[in-house]
C-alpha cells in the first residue's frame, strides 16, 4: 500500500485519539473514579460519619487554601464539626491563610484548654501570630504558650508575638521573662519579638551578643538576622559582627557583611579585612563596604580596590568595582568605565550598574556603554548598559550612533529591545518613534512588563499615538495573567488625562469587583485617580485594602502616598495599618500619614 494511501487512512483516526481521550475520562469522571476538581469531592467527604475521613479531607482542602472561595466555604464549615481535632486543622489551614473569622479565633484560642501534643501545640501558637489584629483571648494563649515545658512551643510563641508587632506590647512583662530560658533559640525568638514591637533593653542586645558567639551556625544566624531589623546597633554589636565575616558558614558571613554595611559608616571596622589572607573575607568585607556607598569618606581604600581589580576571581572584581565607584570623584568614572572591557559578563555588568547610579556624573562613559550595547553578545550584560545608558541621558545622539542603537533593537530579544527603547529615548529619540518599539513589545511574555512602565513615561506623545496606547493597554486589563493585568493599569495611570477612554474599564474592576486579585484592584484604583483626578472613590477602595493581607495592605498604604493630602479620609485606616504586624506595611502607612500631613 502507498505511503500516502496508507496515511490518509490512519489520519482519522489519529485525529480522533484527543476527543475519545477526553469523552474517557469523562466517563470516568461520571462514575467517580476520577475527578478534575477535588473540591467538590473533598467537601463531601466532609459529610462523611467517619470523623478519620472528615480529618483526611480538612488537610487535604488546607492544600488547597489558596485555590479560591469554595475551599474557605467548607473549611469555615468544618470549624462546626463535632471532633475538635477536625475543627482545630480547619482553623490552622484558615489562620494559614490569614482569613479572619470569629470561630477560627475561639478554636485557637481555646486550644490551650485541650490535652494537645506538643508538635501541635507549636502548629497552634505558630497559627496565632497569622490572624490579624489579634483579640485579648489570642494574647492570653500566646503567654500560656510561653510558660509551655516544650522548647518548640515557647518558640513559636516567641515569633508569633513578634509577628503581632506592637499590638502585643502590652504582655512584654510575659516576654521579658522569655530571655531568660534555658533554650538558645526561644531567647532568640524573644529577643526578635521585641525588635519587631520597636522595643528595645540591654537583656536583649546581651541575648544576641551571647548568641553571636555560639557553636551553633542556626543560632549565629538568627542573631543576625534580628540585629538586621534594628536601626541602629551599638559599638559593642557591630564589634561582635566583624569576627564573623571569617565564619566558616557562608551564609553567616553573609549577613554579617550586610548587617556592617548598614551600621559601619565610614568602614573603618571593615576597611582592614580587605587585606586578609582568604579572598573569600576580602570579598564579603568589599560587598559590605559597597552596599549603601558607604566607602564615599574612605580615601585609603582607593589602591586597595585597584589593587583588587586584578584579581583573577571574577566575583572579587565584580564587588571591587562596586566599591571603586560608590567611592565618587573625577578619576573613579575613568576607572569603571575600563571594567566594560573584562571578559566576565558579570562584572561588566556590576560595572554598568555602577556607572548607571553615578547618572550624569558618568556622561564621560556614554562611548563605552554604547560600545557594549551594540556589540556585547550577552543580552543581560547589553540590558544593563542600556539602563546605564539610559540613567545618564544627556545631549543626543548623532546620526550614526542612533542607528547603531536602532540595529540593536532589530536583532535583540524582547527584554533587551524595551531597555534600547528607553535608551534611545533618554538620548534623543522622539517619543512617538519609542512608543510605537514599545507597543511592539507588548506582544511578548518577556517584555511586556517592561514595555507598560516604558509607556507611562515616555513623553510627549502625540494624540494618534496617545490613543493607539490607550487602546492596547486598555486591551491587556483582559489579559488572563494578572501581573500583566497590573502592569496595563499602572501604564494608563501614567498616561494621566490622555488614558481617559481606558476610565470605564479601570472602574469597572472596583465597582463589580470582576478582577479577583487585590494587587491589580488596587493598581485599578491609583490609576483612577491619576487619570480622573477623582480621589475619593479611590481612597475609600484603599481604605478597604488596608485591612487585607499585608502584601495588599503595603500596596495600598503606598498608593495613599501617592495620593498625599487628598487620602486624609483614610488617617483613622492608615493609622491602625501603623501598628500592623508587617514592619514594612508600618513604615508605608508612616509614610502615607505623613504625606497626608497628619
Amino acid at each position: 500500500m502507498a505511503p500516502i494511501r496508507l496515511l490518509s487512512l490512519l489520519l482519522p483516526a489519529l485525529l480522533a485519539l484527543p476527543a475519545r481521550a477526553q469523552e474517557h475520562d469523562k466517563d470516568l469522571e461520571d462514575l467517580g473514579l476520577i475527578e478534575r476538581d477535588p473540591v467538590p469531592g473533598l467537601t463531601r467527604k466532609l459529610g462523611s460519619e467517619d470523623p478519620a475521613v472528615r480529618l483526611a479531607a480538612v488537610r487535604d482542602l488546607g492544600l488547597l487554601i489558596h485555590s479560591g472561595p469554595p475551599v474557605i466555604e467548607a473549611l469555615t464549615k468544618a470549624l462546626q464539626d463535632p471532633s475538635y481535632v477536625v475543627e482545630l486543622e480547619a482553623a490552622l489551614a484558615l489562620a494559614h491563610a490569614r482569613v479572619r473569622h470569629k470561630r477560627v479565633l475561639r478554636t485557637l484560642s481555646h486550644a490551650t484548654a485541650k490535652k494537645l501534643k506538643s508538635e501541635d501545640m507549636a502548629r497552634v501558637a505558630v497559627a496565632l501570630g497569622l490572624v490579624f489584629p489579634p483579640v485579648p483571648d489570642t494574647l492570653t494563649a500566646l503567654v500560656y504558650c510561653l510558660k509551655h515545658p516544650e522548647p518548640a512551643v515557647r518558640k513559636a510563641a516567641a515569633a508569633s508575638i513578634g509577628a503581632i508587632g506592637p499590638r502585643a506590647g502590652h504582655i512584654h512583662e510575659a516576654l521579658l521573662a522569655t530571655l531568660e530560658d534555658e533554650d538558645i533559640f526561644v531567647r532568640l525568638e524573644a529577643a526578635g519579638a521585641f525588635v519587631r514591637m520597636d522595643l528595645w533593653a540591654p537583656p536583649i542586645e546581651n541575648v544576641l551578643l551571647e548568641a553571636l558567639k555560639d557553636d551553633n551556625r542556626s543560632a549565629r544566624e538568627l542573631a543576625v538576622r534580628v540585629l538586621r531589623l534594628r536601626e541602629h546597633v551599638s559599638p559593642q554589636a557591630a564589634s561582635a559582627l566583624v569576627p564573623l565575616l571569617t565564619d566558616p558558614d557562608i551564609d553567616v558571613a553573609d549577613q554579617a557583611a550586610a548587617v556592617l554595611a548598614l551600621f559601619d559608616e565610614k568602614g573603618s571596622m571593615v576597611l582592614p579585612l580587605l587585606k586578609h589572607d582568604s579572598p573569600a573575607v576580602r570579598l564579603r568585607a568589599l560587598r559590605s563596604l559597597a552596599r549603601e556607598r558607604r566607602l564615599r569618606s574612605v580615601e585609603d581604600a582607593y589602591p586597595v580596590l585597584q589593587q583588587l581589580l586584578q584579581s583573577e576571581d571574577p566575583k572579587m572584581r565584580a564587588a571591587a568595582v562596586t566599591a571603586l565607584a560608590s567611592l565618587g570623584g573625577d578619576k573613579v568614572i575613568p576607572n569603571v568605565a575600563t571594567v566594560l572591557s573584562d571578559p566576565s559578563p558579570a562584572v561588566v555588568i556590576a560595572a554598568a550598574q555602577a556607572l548607571g547610579r553615578a547618572g550624569r556624573d558618568a556622561h564621560s562613559a556614554r562611548p563605552a556603554l554604547l560600545d557594549v550595547v551594540t556589540t556585547h553578545k550577552n543580552e543581560a550584560v547589553q540590558i544593563a548598559a542600556a539602563h546605564a545608558l539610559a540613567a545618564i541621558g544627556g545631549k543626543a545622539l548623532g546620526p550614526e550612533d542612533t542607528a547603531r542603537l536602532a540595529q540593536v533593537w532589530a536583532r535583540g530579544t524582547p527584554r533587551a529591545q524595551v531597555a534600547v527603547a528607553m535608551a534611545s529615548w533618554r538620548l534623543g529619540t522622539p517619543a512617538d518613534r519609542v512608543a510605537r518599539l514599545l507597543l511592539h513589545s507588548l506582544d511578548s511574555e518577556e517584555s511586556v512588563h517592561g514595555a507598560c512602565e516604558g509607556l507611562a513615561v515616555v513623553s510627549p506623545l502625540s494624540p494618534e499615538v496617545t490613543a493607539t496606547v490607550t487602546e492596547q493597554l486598555a486591551a491587556l486589563l483582559d489579559d488572563e495573567q494578572w501581573g500583566v493585568r497590573r502592569s496595563a493599569a499602572m501604564a494608563l495611570g501614567g498616561l494621566g488625562a490622555a488614558g481617559k477612554p481606558a476610565l470605564p474599564k479601570l472602574v469597572l474592576l472596583l465597582t463589580e469587583q470582576k478582577d479577583p486579585r487585590e494587587e491589580v484592584r488596587i493598581a485599578a484604583a491609583l490609576a483612577q485617580w491619576r487619570i480622573a483626578g477623582d480621589a475619593d472613590s479611590a481612597v475609600r477602595f484603599l481604605e478597604r485594602s488596608l485591612r487585607s493581607d499585608a502584601r495588599a495592605a503595603l500596596l495600598a498604604a503606598q498608593a495613599l502616598e501617592r495620593i498625599g493630602p487628598a487620602a486624609a479620609p483614610a488617617q483613622i485606616a492608615l493609622e491602625k495599618a501603623a501598628l500592623h504586624y508587617d514592619r514594612d506595611v508600618r513604615r508605608a502607612a508612616d509614610a502615607a500619614l505623613a504625606a497626608i500631613g497628619k
